[in-house]
């Protein structure tokens, strides 16, 4: 009894000292200004010293055990007529805070009953979106949020009718053709918009790669009717069963007569393999559209958009197309349960006739692993996901929304399609810390991955105006890679979030929005592993409104101009954001922007296709203000206009005309952002040009390029009668073949052009090996021919207009060998480099490649002929040569078998000589660097150093690969004595080094205004000889001297990097710190400014 009287006091204290801090802190507050959020930066230092040995003071408290509350959500469908409707598709995401940051996550999907609701069970308290649709029906969608304490909100999605397209597909002859499916995807911006508009288009990527198209079916008669549709422009996509598609662009809903003729279609056919020859079955072929164009924008969205047809292969492997053809190259992507990838770009298919390929995958590379919860128990509904690391040169197609998998029940995941190379793997789950392995390589070996609990941050959300508690405030906070943990503040305006990844510096950035309020973002809180970190409270301003016009220069109201308010990031950057959503101006000129963030330099910024972007004076906005009157000017810009004809005056439709003005260098005027194409009658128009000097190019397949320069505009008028006149380019075309005259299709052909200056033109070879180019210049040309497994051919003064010009590839060789170790064993993994020997020089035409294979065996392919010399090497291996090994076409030429010589190795633990725990984050280091390690020719430049190592969870390290017999080692870390291991014997892989605890020296540096001083220059003397050291601060003022030995030091500073005259040293301010093991000092040092 008496212990839980004492205990019950204790407690009693505890939560006395909690309140009165607390009261402390809003007090602080409430006087304190607006200095958000109330958690400092950095962690809470002081004067005295702590046994931690990290060297911070761990502040915060246990998480608190939190009941997760879930919620049942009952919502309906209805037509604008208010009747119920039933079947309608309701999709539920959670969304995160920040739009366009990650992708929705589904949560649940349900269908509407006879009487049009429908009910979500299961929910916890989030931020949501509702979408639903139905055949016939415009799309509705509906956010809401749940949110702890209030009632759970009812959701009414509201289907119009909307519009529709209509029209008929016919094939050559004018019969209908049934059963055709035309897709409806929206046009995400105008033909002619601004650049600031169509680059807005990356930030619609989400909803991109979520839209599916709308589609309709063609009846008996060839008709379809498309309905449903907002008041938007589409592009039309056709697909039909024995004819090359179609697609039109820009068509606005409500149109009809929209109609296609389909010409006959050709057939792709083909089949999928394995490298060993076995089909793969049930392999999945998708083939997509390819851009025309190289304007960025179309590419990305080409990109996001949903395949044209797709296939699965049956028990032979084989596929076969029949709906492709027309003047479209295609994109190709072979997919396969266990195998690599590929994408196969520009595949031409011919209408009537018949494209055949053969596809091998590589077998995929695998990472799997288990997952745990911080208990043990296994983690099922972890996402997974492996992202390869370092550049990416061509290779698997790319993903623009990567979702990863999700651990299964047992918590496994695998990942078994991945190709060569190092990965970065992440592992969350919303209620722990999220975990990162980098350089992860694939292996059969099967990771266990446990998470930890994670930190955790609490608070409350208030009204900076009236200090009441908002409701419905989603915090985010950024954890490891694209993670983000959110959480929603209750009906009190309280919030928690829990899982967060305490990283390096100790603290998390966390990002607070609410309906009606500017944005907080990027405020630092400390996060600590194990801890919840409370009070990290946030004071959010009402948001302004701006209410305006839009006028020409005439004073006239302007409808359709998109209106955004913008301000410059900082003062140090260029760089402007949105502060406010965008809107656009109605019939009579006029625009309301709600949610305008305050704050001072803010500005007014319009655009039209038909009018030049315009920006208004800065204005300053105060939180909860209404600006009106705002009149916005837009300047109709000038125009050029003209007409693009041949060598005999007639007109040319279908040329790019670009203005090219500051765009250096050789530039496609399809990738520029003001152009025009030119009608049937060679017209042209751009407008929306600033008045002053321009400059135009044009291209046109088939003629030679042109640049005019010096074309006058002036504000309002249009500058008319600009004739451009286009050369009709001169030819060179042939075939390419292998030695055998087979006709190589997909070899690549390069014409080096000298007659202005220096142009590079490609293309490539078709299914019968036929190659054309019409837009050269009058004099001789350089062809060069290329294709995977054959040898590089160069013509050189190729004479223009010839069309039957034959280029021969020479099949490429191969060496085959095995390489073992000296007891006879095969060497698992290794990298192989050949060299080509000609005369007396050396020459790396191929990069080498690595090999794993079980028995040591290696194939390498596509050498050219010649004679090599072969380099072998592998980790803690010595290095072997294999000199003179001739590589003839077409064949495999036999290499020795190759021994290769083990390395040193050294390996062991760092542990804490008195607890004898491991030490995480110790670094090891071999003295004398990288000349104590073999060298290894194959594999070039390191990735990091092999001279050094950080230890992990376990605290070990080892070494590979050492030359040396003995080496001295040196082991560091901030928190212990650092130690030197003098002649280490190569071999010893069980060493233990056990490390001393040290002290620490901290501080920071202030100047006499309180602001933090960047650049100053600490030195560090006395107590233990050796220790002497110096360090500057960072940009937070911050320094620190780790793993010091007990005793007295002084601490000299100088204001180096202040503005000022530089102290003497001898005059510079001195501290004397004593400093014991295990106990960190932390000096506040403030300068004054002479």
């Amino acid at each position: 009894m008496p212990k839980r009287n004492a205990m019950n006091a204790m407690m009693k204290a505890l939560i006395l000292t909690v309140v009165i801090v607390g009261i402390l802190i809003v007090v602080m507050t409430f006087f304190g200004g607006d200095d958000l959020p109330t958690i400092p930066d950095d962690p809470d230092m002081t004067s005295e010293s702590t046994d931690d040995p990290t060297g911070w003071e761990r502040s915060g408290r246990e998480i608190a055990v939190r009941e997760v509350k879930v919620y049942d959500l009952v919502g309906s469908a209805r037509d604008e007529g208010g009747t119920p409707l039933p079947s309608v598709t309701v999709f539920v995401s959670r969304i995160d805070s920040i739009p366009g940051t990650t992708s929705p996550e589904r949560v649940d999907q349900q269908n509407t009953g006879a009487d049009g609701k429908f009910t979500v069970e299961g929910l916890t308290a989030g931020k949501y979106r509702f979408d639903g649709s139905l055949a016939g029906y415009q799309s509705a969608r509906v956010v809401v949020i749940v949110i702890e304490g209030e009632a759970v909100p009812t959701v009414e999605l509201v289907l119009s009718t909307g519009l529709s397209i209509r029209g008929t597909v016919r094939d050559p002859i004018g019969k209908p053709i049934a059963g055709a499916e035309v897709a409806a995807f929206l046009e995400r911006v105008e033909v002619d918009a601004p650049i600031e508009r169509r680059l807005a288009v990356l930030l619609q990527l989400n909803e991109i790669t979520e839209e599916n198209g709308i589609v309709a079916t063609t009846d008996d008669s060839g008709a379809y009717q498309i309905a449903g549709l907002e008041v938007e422009d589409y592009k039309l996509q056709v697909v039909a069963r024995g004819f090359s598609p179609g697609e039109r662009r820009y068509i606005s809903a409500g149109s009809t007569g929209v109609d296609f003729e389909l010409a006959l279609g050709g057939i792709l056919s083909g089949v999928v393999e394995d490298t060993t020859g076995s089909p793969c079955v049930a392999a999945v072929i998708e083939v997509f559209r390819q851009s025309p164009t190289d304007d960025i924008i179309e590419v990305i969205q080409e990109r996001a958009m949903p395949p044209l047809a797709f296939r699965e292969t049956d028990a032979r492997g084989a596929f076969s197309f029949d709906e492709l053809g027309g003047d479209s190259n295609f994109r190709l992507v072979a997919r396969a349960s266990a195998h690599q990838p590929r994408q196969f770009p520009n595949i031409s298919v011919n209408s009537g006739e018949e494209t055949s390929v053969t596809i091998v995958l590589n077998l995929g590379q695998v990472i799997r692993g288990t997952v745990f919860d911080p208990y043990g128990a296994i983690l099922p509904g972890a996402r997974c996901k492996a992202n390869l690391m370092g550049a990416r040169a061509g290779g698997p197609p790319i993903d623009l929304k990567d979702e990863g998998i999700v651990s299964n029940d047992d918590g496994e995941f695998i990942f078994d399609t991945l190709g060569e190379g190092e990965f970065r793997l992440v592992v969350s789950y919303p209620d722990y810390s999220t975990h990162q392995e980098l350089h992860v390589r694939p292996e059969n070996e099967a990771m266990s991955i446990q998470l930890t609990e994670g930190g955790a941050i609490s608070g409350t959300i208030f009204d900076a105006g009236t200090g009441q508690g908002i409701s419905g405030a989603i915090v985010t906070v950024n954890d490891l890679a694209d993670v983000r943990k959110t959480g929603v503040s209750d009906s009190t305006g309280r919030y928690f979030v829990r899982g967060i990844t305490e990283q390096r510096r100790g603290v998390s950035s966390v990002s607070v929005e609410a309906e009606g309020y500017k944005r907080s973002g990027n405020e630092q809180i400390e996060v600590i592993e194990g801890r919840e970190t409370p009070g990290a409270d946030f004071f959010l301003e009402r948001n302004g409104r701006i209410q305006g016009i839009v006028l020409n220069n005439d004073g006239t109201p302007l409808p359709g101009v998109s209106v955004s308010v913008k301000r410059q990031h900082s003062p140090d950057t260029t760089v402007v954001i949105n502060i406010a959503p965008m809107v656009t101006s109605g019939p009579d000129g006029t625009f309301e922007i709600l949610d305008v963030g305050s704050g001072e330099g803010a500005f007014l910024e319009g655009s039209h296709p038909q009018y030049l972007t315009s920006r208004s004076t800065a204005f300053d906005v105060a939180p909860n203000e209404t600006i009106e009157g705002v009149t916005l000017t837009l300047k109709v810009g000038g125009a050029l206009r003209g007409i693009v004809v041949d060598q005999v005056g007639a007109p040319l439709e279908g040329v790019v005309v670009a203005v090219r003005d500051d765009w250096l260098g050789e530039v496609n005027p399809e990738s520029l952002p003001k152009k025009a194409y030119t009608d049937a009658a060679g017209q042209w128009t751009i407008r929306s040009l600033e008045e002053g000097e321009h400059t135009l190019i044009a291209a046109h397949p088939g003629y030679l390029g042109i640049e005019r320069t010096g074309l006058e505009v002036q504000e309002g008028h249009t500058t008319g009668s600009v004739e451009i006149k286009l050369m009709r380019g001169a030819i060179a075309a042939g075939v390419v073949t292998d030695p055998f005259g087979k006709p190589i299709q997909g070899a690549r052909v390069l014409a080096v052009d000298t007659s202005e200056g220096l142009r590079k033109v490609n293309t490539t070879t078709d299914i019968a090996g036929r190659f054309r180019f019409e837009e050269l210049g009058q004099y001789p040309v350089e062809l060069i021919a290329t294709h995977s497994g054959y040898s590089e051919v160069r013509l050189r003064e190729v004479p223009v207009n010839s069309e039957n010009l034959e280029i021969v590839l020479e099949s490429l060789g191969s060496i085959h060998g095995f390489v073992h170790e000296e007891d006879g064993d095969p060497v698992k993994a290794f990298s192989v480099a050949p060299r080509v020997l000609e005369g007396d020089r050396e020459f790396t035409r191929v990069p080498a490649r690595t090999f794993q294979d079980e028995n040591g065996q290696y194939f390498f392919e596509g050498l050219e002929p010649g004679v090599y010399r072969v380099v072998f090497g592998a980790p803690g291996y010595t290095q072997e040569v294999v000199e003179n090994i001739r590589v003839e076409s077409d064949r495999v030429s036999e290499v020795p078998n190759v021994t290769l010589g083990e390395g040193g190795r050294i390996g062991g633990v760092i542990i804490d000589a008195k607890t004898g725990q491991p030490i995480v984050g110790a670094t090891v280091t071999v003295v004398g660097g990288n000349r104590n390690f073999l060298t290894n020719a194959l594999k070039g430049p390191q990735k990091g150093r092999r001279d050094q190592q950080t230890t992990g969870r376990d605290g070990s390290f080892h070494f590979i690969g050492l030359s040396a017999v003995v080496v001295n080692l040196k082991v560091e870390h901030r928190a212990y004595i650092s130690e030197m291991i003098s002649e280490v014997d190569s071999g010893i892989t069980d060493l233990t080094i056990a490390l001393g605890q040290g002290g620490i020296i901290e501080g920071r540096v202030f100047d006499d205004e309180g602001v933090a001083v960047a650049g100053i220059q600490i030195l560090l003397a006395g107590a233990v000889k050796g220790h002497d050291n110096r360090t500057q601060t960072d940009r937070k003022g911050v320094f620190n001297f780790g793993g010091l030995p007990s005793g007295a030091y002084t601490i000299r500073v100088t204001n180096f990097g202040v503005k000022g005259a530089r102290v003497d040293l001898a005059k510079a301010p001195s501290y004397e710190v004593q400093v014991r093991t295990g106990g960190t000092e932390f000096l506040e040092i403030v300068l004054e400014r002479e």
